[in-house]
This record gives C-alpha cells, sequence and structure tokens, in this order.
C-alpha cells in the first residue's frame, strides 16, 4: 500500500513539473508560427518592410495566442484572408490565419496586418475560445459584411490594412 502510495505521489508531482515544463517552453515560442519555409520567409520579410506587421509581432507575443500562419490559394467564393479559432489549452489559445498565396505580395502583407489586427482584438478578451465565440466578439466590436457569406469586419483591421498599404507604397516593396 505504501508503494502504490509513493508511486501515485511521484506521478502526480512528476505530472506537475512537466506541466509546468511544457508551459515555460510554450510561453518562449514565437507566437507567430509559420508552417512552412515559404511562409517563414513571408513572415520575417513582412515585418521587415511594415513597421505595423513589426508592432502587432511584438504586441502579439506579450499575450496568450499562438497564431499559425498559412499561404493557401483562394477559392473561389473564399475571402481573400481569414482568421479560424482552433482551440484553446489552459494557458494558450491559438488561431489559424490563412491569406490567399495567389494574390499581389504587398496585398498578401496588407492582409497579414489586418488579420493581425483581428488577432489583436480577439487577444484583449479571455472569453473567445471557438469560433462561435469569436463571431460573438465580431459582431459586438465591428458588423457583418455583407460581400462575405460569414464575414464580419472591423475599422480597426481595414484601417491597419490601410496603414500597411501605404507603408508598403512608401518603401517600394516588391517581392523577394
Amino acid at each position: 500500500m505504501r508503494i502504490s502510495v509513493a508511486v501515485l505521489t511521484l506521478s502526480v508531482a512528476l505530472a506537475f513539473v512537466t506541466g509546468a515544463q511544457a508551459r515555460d517552453r510554450i510561453a518562449d515560442s514565437p507566437h507567430l508560427r509559420p508552417a512552412t519555409q515559404a511562409e517563414a520567409t513571408f513572415v520575417t520579410d513582412a515585418q521587415s518592410k511594415s513597421q505595423t506587421v513589426r508592432d502587432f509581432a511584438r504586441t502579439l507575443d506579450q499575450g496568450n495566442v499562438v497564431t499559425y500562419i498559412h499561404l493557401a490559394r483562394t477559392q473561389p467564393g473564399q475571402p481573400a484572408s481569414m482568421l479560424r479559432v482552433a482551440g484553446r489549452t489552459k494557458f494558450q489559445r491559438f488561431v489559424v490565419l490563412t491569406i490567399g498565396s495567389d494574390l499581389p505580395y504587398d496585398r498578401q502583407i496588407a492582409l497579414l496586418a489586418h488579420e493581425l489586427q483581428h488577432v489583436a482584438e480577439l487577444a484583449r478578451v479571455t472569453w473567445v475560445s471557438s469560433q462561435a465565440d469569436y463571431r460573438s466578439l465580431l459582431a459586438l466590436i465591428g458588423w457583418r459584411d455583407a460581400t462575405q457569406a460569414s464575414g464580419y469586419e472591423t475599422s480597426a483591421a481595414l484601417a491597419a490594412q490601410r496603414h500597411t498599404t501605404r507603408e508598403l507604397a512608401t518603401a517600394g516593396s516588391t517581392k523577394p
């Protein structure tokens, strides 16, 4: 019986230590996570060309939302970019940001800023942990986008996109 209690106590202690180590590793990870090398190059280039994107990356690194960035061909009827809530753990929330890879490069960067603004909006509240919660948040702070079947929009995201477009035009940005 004593051995069973000792083994159980040791197992529980190891679970706490392992959980804390995993939490520390996650906390040290970047909050912008491109899935491929091409996406990593895109994110790095976007940060080098846009102060707005750099500011969002810095701000998001202070929060608990991990953003996976994915470039994919735009399908007919799909928006040029979108954000989906993927889930949560006790310590972090996860979203997937998708941008049309077939769009002009500067537009991809401007849409990255647009979607990162949405991530920042989501990061400011703790109750969003599903796509339905996210739609509720956008209904509170924005409006339904009549041009998209399931889209919502916010003034701040549109402003971030316009500002980034101006930054890129001033810098004379082109694809690397």
